[in-house]
């Protein structure tokens, strides 16, 4: 993306912006967005963001999250995206996953998109992500936004006249509940067998699943500390899809 194409806002500039439309009339610019983030406290700002003559659909507001997320994990040099990853032995695929020092889970609802398979996803990534958002269609967000928990962030986007528009609806808060066995689950069998090692000084049995190796782990360890040990297992494997940030 131009440099020139980006413009800072403060938030007491956003706070001073009377109507979307007389924003994008002071700037004749292409494109022009506002840039404190799509995932609220990250950054700790509110946001306000235009993209003119572009259509939205599920892959455009993926290349828009895609060209934030740089600014957004800046200070975090060792943050990794995940594209189409799978939670829970398989049961959800995120559309994007951030491996920082916590999971961040990013659901896309496009205009043609439906509701039907939430309630499910909601179930699947509130296991394992430590945050949240949304971000959907406003056709769509209404009920989307009676289908998700309150610490889910919810980031709506627009399109009129050529012109998309997104809002940070609601800032995502930390997930309490997430089940430090289902983030065990996102880990392959040599990682696992690390954990063992680490936190057990032992060597752990070939004939022992997977399950029962995590079993052990979470019935001797603090789940804390195995649930930050599985984060760094994560985003430090080698020989995957993920890819940095930046």
């Amino acid at each position: 993306m131009c440099q020139s194409c980006i413009k800072k806002v403060s938030l007491r500039r956003l706070l001073k912006i009377s109507s979307i439309a007389n924003f994008v009339d002071e700037r004749p610019a292409e494109l022009t967005k506002i840039y404190p983030a799509l995932f609220g406290d990250l950054v700790g700002e509110k946001f306000l963001w235009i993209c003119k003559n572009s259509i939205m659909t599920e892959d455009q507001i993926r290349s828009d999250i895609r060209s934030q997320l740089p600014r957004i994990f800046r200070k975090n040099s060792e943050a990794r995206l995940v594209e189409e990853m799978e939670i829970c032995a398989g049961k959800a695929r995120a559309d994007m996953a951030v491996i920082s020092d916590r999971l961040i889970g990013i659901e896309i609802k496009g205009p043609r998109d439906n509701l039907d398979r939430l309630p499910s996803q909601v179930d699947q990534y509130s296991k394992c992500f430590d945050q949240v958002v949304l971000v959907v269609h406003e056709l769509l967000a209404n009920a989307a936004v009676q289908l998700i928990p309150q610490w889910w962030g919810v980031v709506v986007g627009s399109d009129k006249n050529g012109t998309n528009t997104y809002q940070l609806r609601r800032r995502p808060n930390q997930n309490r509940g997430v089940d430090v066995d289902a983030v065990l689950t996102l880990l392959w069998r040599q990682e696992i067998e690390a954990l063992y090692i680490q936190f057990l000084d032992l060597p752990p049995s070939i004939r022992s699943s997977k399950r029962k190796l995590r079993t052990q782990l979470l019935a001797d360890i603090s789940p804390t500390a195995l649930k930050v040990a599985g984060i760094r297992q994560l985003r430090q494997r080698q020989e995957w899809r993920s890819e940095p940030i930046g």
